[in-house]
């Protein structure tokens, strides 16, 4: 069998280089460095060489096609017959990720001629033809320019890229055609999202409505190139911060445990001394408590003692008159017994009735030097405290206080006491309130003057922007969404459409789709379920809550994720749009959870009904922080609007409360 030929360098022949580097780098037909790689559609790569003698030897030809087999992993390659055999190895393209690497570990990789390689494989690469994306030599380079069907295309030189080469090979393979990743796109199919050579273009898209031609959309897409550089270097910014900040965060990490360790071994040793302390003090005392005790107990058992003798004696005589006496005894003895019952009976009460009881409790001195937050039923808890940094900054990111601003009210011309259960902001002009206990939707201008109102055939709950001049209202008891239109003077229903199960949480992913969120129905289940505005379901999804009570929800900014309150597990669960749980956040301090609210940072606020406060959950389910101070009793549902303002509403009360976020 005659040998494959290659110029490829030796492993043992590279200097500076370690051998087990470069392992994964051999071509696994001659076992040097690869050497213009190929890569099959399996993903295993060869020399251009290599792989040309290997398909030219082992190609089985059939009548209507042609194949041949990996010889890694035995995967069929098949071709028709438009490609003779001996040009077949062009049609695979160049492995640009594998020679990118080989370059930057500084190994000085040699790309053969793709036109010599067809002829004796001799002469190596000098040049690069974007358009038919093929390394040439100096001749054929000179031969590819003075062509007339070639004469016009863009020649690169390859020597004068030096440590470029990998970003520009890279760069290349961006530029295919979708399915002949050989050849250059000279089409983008808008339909398809599909980058085409023109044989694509004539055989499959003549037809499609939007087909750009790239070479003339060259000029529109500078300005966004240059936006998007300038958008690279920022994130690199950030991501070397980022880097930084973590690499700090790491080594001062001994140090810290160092330290925890020495306060640790003092707080152990003025513990010891306390406890010392305190052993002598509760022998002492304790002792001379329970000799007190005891005589004083002693007395008491032995009056409580002939007391129950008496009590039998009297028992006694009580049956011996049943027994023996005639019936004047009887009435005489009886009147007698019963006054002396009587007399007993109002002793013992006083005497005994309230009994008690000694026990000895172990209070600390407050001068001994103690944590608040070690726990009653532990001697020492080891506390972890986690900040959350803004890599733009390098600062902290801070905690929060609200400022109550103002109280408000948005008169409506009838009378009835309104229960806001939810609000939303349109457009940055209109305010709307949810009405359970009326049934109704009311509009008003952001100076909160009363615009018009709707009534709703069943309570409503939540709200959210469905669409310009649209929002949309869950109606539970009916297992509907119902939409309303919004004008500068009006508020109407216009269409609803059905949910497989009550829905009481809402939110707005686009024009175009929702989520909404509820009970099962079952007292074991919620749900959440991804529609479309005309009532299609695209996802649904169950998880674990009890009851039946109702649900809020809010999405973060990217509209990735859903943060879903459960009213009576206290709970807030977190999902991506693809079902994905990332966690569900509990905390003794949030009671009866209800409305959920993201802010610009993408921290969650959530309102606790139960627990009068606002709970402020970071974006990976951590509590940070509790704002109790000025919140009213039983708030329900809050809104954000400009310049960290937000809104809030409280159980049975007519009137809206105006905060500012505080940032501490």
């Amino acid at each position: 069998m005659a040998s494959v030929r290659s110029n490829s360098v030796a492993i043992h022949d590279i200097q500076g280089i370690d051998v087990d580097e470069l392992n994964g780098h051999q071509c696994p037909l001659c076992l040097k460095l690869f050497r213009s790689p190929r890569q099959l559609p399996c993903y295993h790569s060869f020399c251009h060489k290599c792989l040309q003698y290997h398909i030219t030897s082992t190609a089985f030809v059939k009548e209507t096609e042609k194949e041949f087999s990996c010889p890694i992993c035995g995967t069929v390659i098949r071709s028709t017959h438009e490609i003779p055999i001996d040009k077949w190895v062009y049609s695979f393209p160049r492995d640009t990720l594998l020679l990118s690497v080989l370059i930057k570990s500084n190994v000085k990789v040699d790309l053969g001629c793709d036109t010599c390689q067809a002829e004796d494989g001799t002469s190596l690469a000098e040049d690069f033809c974007v358009e038919c994306k093929e390394a040439v030599c100096a001749k054929c380079s000179k031969s590819h320019r003075t062509k007339s069907r070639t004469s016009g295309h863009s020649i690169i030189n390859l020597t004068k890229l030096g440590n470029e080469q990998s970003v520009f090979l890279q760069r290349d393979s961006l530029f295919s055609c979708h399915d002949h990743t050989n050849k250059i796109a000279v089409f983008y199919c808008k339909k398809h999202d599909s980058q085409l050579c023109s044989k694509c273009y004539v055989d499959s898209h003549m037809n499609c409505p939007e087909i750009l031609t790239l070479a003339s959309e060259t000029p529109t897409i500078t300005d966004t190139l240059s936006q998007v550089k300038k958008q690279m270097a920022q994130l690199e910014d950030q991501l070397k911060s980022f880097v930084k900040i973590k690499k700090t965060n790491l080594a001062e990490l001994p140090s810290q445990i160092q330290k925890l360790t020495h306060e640790i071994r003092i707080l152990k040793q003025s513990i010891n001394d306390s406890l010392d302390l305190l052993e002598q003090c509760v022998s002492m005392e304790g002792e001379r408590i329970r000799k007190e005790e005891e005589i004083t107990g002693e007395k008491l058992i032995h009056g409580c003692l002939s007391q129950i003798t008496a009590v039998r004696t009297c028992n006694a005589i009580v049956d011996s008159i049943g027994k023996f006496a005639t019936r004047s005894q009887m009435f005489l003895l009886a009147k007698k017994i019963t006054e002396q019952h009587f007399l007993t009976s109002t002793k013992i009460e006083e005497q005994y009735s309230k009994n008690d009881k000694l026990t000895f409790h172990l209070m600390v001195n407050p001068q001994v030097k103690a944590v608040s937050s070690i726990p009653s039923d532990s001697i020492a808890e080891l506390k972890w405290k986690r900040e959350y940094i803004d890599t733009t900054t390098g600062r902290p990111l801070r905690s929060v206080e609200a400022k109550a601003l103002d109280t408000i009210e948005v008169k409506c011309p009838d009378a009835k006491h309104p229960r806001y259960t939810d609000l939303t902001f349109l457009n940055h002009k209109y305010v709307i309130l949810v009405d359970f206990d009326n049934r109704r939707c009311i509009l008003s201008d952001t100076s909160f003057v009363y615009v018009a109102s709707c009534t709703l055939p069943e309570n409503p709950v939540n709200i959210c922007v469905a669409g310009e001049g649209v929002v949309a209202v869950t109606i539970p008891y009916q297992k509907r969404i119902q939409f309303l239109a919004v004008t500068n003077k009006s508020i109407s229903p216009t269409v609803s459409i059905p949910t497989k199960h009550k829905c009481y949480g809402i939110a707005s992913v686009n024009q175009e789709d929702m989520i909404v969120s509820g009970p099962c129905g079952d007292g074991k289940l919620y749900y959440w379920s991804l529609i479309t505005v005309d009532g299609k379901e695209k996802a649904y999804h169950e998880f674990e809550g009890r009851d039946t009570s109702q649900t809020y929800m809010a999405l973060n900014s990217s509209k990735t994720r859903m943060y879903i309150s459960v009213f009576t597990d206290n709970a807030v669960h977190c999902f991506g749009l693809d079902g994905k749980k990332y966690f569900t956040s509990k905390h003794d301090g949030l009671k009866n959870p209800l409305s959920v609210n993201v802010d610009g940072d993408d921290n969650i606020y959530v309102v606790g009904v139960g627990s009068h406060n606002i709970a402020q959950i970071s974006s990976d389910g951590e509590i940070r922080t509790f704002i109790t101070k000025e919140i009213p009793m039983n708030p329900t549902a809050m809104c954000f609007y400009e310049n960290d303002k937000f809104l809030l509403t409280c159980y049975q009360n007519k009137d809206l409360y105006i905060f500012r976020l505080i940032r501490t």
